[in-house]
């Protein structure tokens, strides 16, 4: 592959990842802590913050590797995408608590 290839890839699915935290703030936010949701899911299993959003990146992964050992063209370029993307964003989310919590 070609580097302005892959430049075009990085930069298409950087915009998706983007646009996709950006929805879901509407549904996960309470409009004053972005990462409200994992802060909660910790208070409710007496876990830290990071621990809950590891718990729950673990879908995400398990149907990543799903994906990878099914035979290719069993999935869409719309499903890989979902997948790839919302890893991508848990990437960017655990980043987020571990600044929020003064890890990093």
């Amino acid at each position: 592959m070609k580097s302005e290839q892959f430049k075009e890839i990085v930069n298409e699915m950087f915009t998706q990842c983007c646009d996709l935290l950006n929805l879901k703030e509407q549904h996960y936010s309470d409009g004053h802590d972005r990462l409200v949701q994992f802060k909660t899911a910790a208070q409710l299993r007496g876990i830290t913050p990071t621990d809950a959003l590891a718990g729950m990146m673990v879908k995400h992964t398990t149907k990543l590797y799903q994906m990878l050992q099914d035979k290719f063209g069993k999935h869409s370029q719309d499903e890989w995408e979902e997948v790839l993307n919302d890893h991508v964003n848990y990437h960017f989310l655990l980043k987020a608590l571990l600044i929020d919590e003064g890890a990093i």
